[in-house]
């Protein structure tokens, strides 16, 4: 559930492919609409994996399909329009992103 226009949106394709969008991007649907396009789906981008909302204060880990596990800091992922492509967010060469999800942030040992 989305809690304020100002809530980010993160998209992962299965190609390693992420973005950031303001959940205020997306209008709402009435009965018998057809849909809001989120990204542009291509040979480059794959299918889309997931959508999660996130803020800064959180790490986004993603997982392969060779069961490779992949943590990266939410404020390295570009905020973009809503029906672009994305930046890449891992490099996946024969291999897939089938999963992600947010986590608390890693603690820095001293």
């Amino acid at each position: 559930m989305i809690s304020s226009e100002q809530e980010r949106l993160l998209s992962v394709s299965s190609k390693g492919m992420g973005k950031q969008t303001l959940a205020g991007a997306y209008r709402l649907q009435g009965r018998g609409g057809m849909g809001v396009i989120t990204m542009k789906i291509t040979q480059k981008t794959g299918d889309l994996v997931g959508i999660v909302s996130v803020d800064e204060s959180q790490d986004l880990m993603l997982l392969t399909k060779s069961g490779k596990m992949i943590r990266m800091p939410m404020d390295s992922i570009r905020e973009t329009g809503r029906n672009a492509s994305g930046v890449k967010l891992v490099s996946v060469e024969g291999d897939g992103v089938v999963y992600a999800n947010t986590c608390p942030k890693e603690n820095e040992v001293e």
